[in-house]
């Protein structure tokens, strides 16, 4: 059926921006790019998500790209979504295509979840496409809109094939910021943890607050991520990290969790938030 909310749609437009960014024809500014592809693609909002094997959940969020607002984004991390959020545990498995539907309603949590997330203005209706050609790890492109239901069935099975070309080029851009070769190095979520939020400038005390672990667990942690990747001190392996790829610097690059850590007391979040806002320099103490 015609659909009078999309009707000047270009796929091919939104592919020549993507394909820019991917041979470094144009700026590298992901989300501005997919912020200016919305109208041509017909949809409300698009999101990129990378799920890396044997990393942090905090890890994936924290380097996400999204259309969503401020707001949103830091509702999610503040509320732990990733926690109930189907999608998040749907791409690790799926191997096509899914429609939010098939899980929107699967708990009474996950009806919360997308209830709460549409008030914020993250629409109603989405498409989630799990996208594998970029080893290690996993992307999800995730589309979504305000039409209701009729409506975005009729738009998902006309343009599902445009869309999964898309989303091959979004996980393509978000790729081109690789540097070198990461590290065959098997670091335990936690190691991996407390180096993200080293190279956000924390300190090993702040690290263990954040994370609601004692200091001596810390600093182990760190040391133990150190040795694995033959560094002298703690600000020697989040260089490392850095340049290898084993933390990405959209981790590192203004994403304020407020508090993410699930156990914040509402007074305590505006201290949390200018904790978090600090530069992003590892402390030459904490080596």
């Amino acid at each position: 059926m015609p659909n009078t909310l999309t009707p000047n749609l270009d796929f091919e437009a939104a592919c020549q921006a993507l394909a820019g960014i991917i041979l470094e024809r144009a700026p590298n500014n992901l989300v501005g790019a997919l912020m200016d592809i919305r109208p041509l693609l017909g949809i409300t909002h698009i999101s990129y998500l990378r799920f890396q094997i044997n990393r942090s959940e905090e890890a994936s969020l924290l380097t996400a790209l999204s259309t969503y607002s401020q707001e949103w984004q830091i509702r999610y991390f503040t509320r732990r979504y990733h926690e109930v959020d189907p999608l998040f545990s749907a791409c690790l498995t799926a191997t096509s295509p899914f429609d939010w539907r098939s899980v929107r309603d699967a708990t009474q949590q996950s009806a919360a979840f997308f209830a709460d997330a549409a008030a914020h203005g993250v629409g109603i209706n989405g498409v989630s496409i799990p996208v594998r050609q970029r080893a290690p790890g996993i992307g999800m492109v995730s589309f979504n809109s305000d039409l209701p239901d009729d409506e975005w069935d009729a738009f998902r099975q006309r343009h599902m094939a445009k869309l999964e070309v898309v989303a091959c080029l979004v996980d393509g851009a978000a790729g081109v910021n690789a540097k070198l070769a990461a590290k065959a190095v098997d670091l335990s979520k936690r190691e991996h943890q407390t180096l993200i939020w080293a190279a956000r400038g924390k300190t090993s005390h702040e690290i263990a607050e954040i994370m609601d672990i004692s200091y001596a667990s810390v600093r182990s942690y760190q040391d133990a991520a150190r040795r694995k990747l033959a560094c002298r001190n703690v600000t020697h392996a989040v260089a490392t990290a850095l340049a290898t790829a084993l933390i990405h610097p959209l981790a590192i690059r203004g994403r304020d969790p407020s508090a993410y850590s699930g156990k914040v007391e509402p007074q305590e979040k505006a201290s949390r938030r200018r904790a978090t806002s600090r530069p992003a320099v590892p402390r030459a103490s904490e080596g």
